[in-house]
């Protein structure tokens, strides 16, 4: 799913020995593929508040792909350190 740009915010812990394998594969997925990741749940709980603040201030409105490309704010220049 990561691989498949499925998913768009990962949140991934670590618990036993026995899931640290798993937990790390979904990590480097989620960087290789640049979704944001949160480790901890607090983390993610931080940034779930802060996305509904932003939404509910009204800074931040949903946007069709299509309009955001044609508005020019999308580079096609990618970041260093991520080829």
């Amino acid at each position: 799913m990561i691989r498949e740009k499925k998913v768009h915010l990962v949140v991934n812990t670590t618990g036993a020995a026995k899931t640290l394998r798993d937990a790390t594969s979904i990590r480097k997925a989620a960087l290789q593929y640049r979704i944001p990741l949160m480790s901890t749940l607090s983390g993610a709980e931080m940034a779930s508040m802060a996305i509904q603040s932003v939404l509910r201030q009204g800074l931040l409105k949903p946007m069709a792909l299509q309009d955001f490309i044609e508005s020019g704010r999308l580079s096609e220049e990618r970041d260093p350190g991520f080829d």
